[in-house]
């Protein structure tokens, strides 16, 4: 399993990827993950984290362009 992503903003180039899970054995089975560079494979990789009330995995995310800084 991944996730399919597609973020934007008005600013920056639209960004599409797949994200991964940490220690998924059918990683290994994946075709587009396999395709990938191990750098890119650990840099898409989602380490999970287990909680009481479910599970947490966090990503950072760089679109490619200039955002001006708005300050509120």
């Amino acid at each position: 399993p991944h996730l399919h992503l597609r973020v934007s903003h008005p600013a920056a180039k639209p960004l599409v990827t797949e994200l991964f899970f940490e220690q998924e054995q059918r990683n290994l089975q994946d075709p587009v993950f396999l395709a990938l560079p191990e750098a890119s494979q650990r840099a898409l990789t989602l380490r999970v984290s287990t909680f009481a009330t479910g599970l947490l995995a966090d990503a950072t995310l760089v679109l490619d362009g200039t955002v001006p800084y708005v300050q509120h």
